[in-house]
């Protein structure tokens, strides 16, 4: 990046970035995230009870199924 005009848009372009997320405000009916930890463990423990629960009742789901 030697040319002055490539780091200038550099820049201009960070610079509009930066006041783009510092006006940025939740859509309405939401709200920002807020957790405490690792995010991805809470997320990956949410699926896994999904998943065993629907492991769970799928037993009782498969006889109307199988003919």
């Amino acid at each position: 990046m030697s040319d002055p005009l490539s780091m200038l848009c550099f820049v201009a372009l960070g610079v509009i970035c930066a006041a783009v997320i510092a006006e940025a405000q939740p859509l309405p009916g939401t709200r920002p995230l807020r957790m405490e930890g690792d995010i991805a463990a809470h997320m990956v423990a949410g699926m896994d009870r999904f998943l065993m629960r629907e492991i769970g009742t799928s037993a009782g789901r498969r006889a109307r199924r199988w003919q």
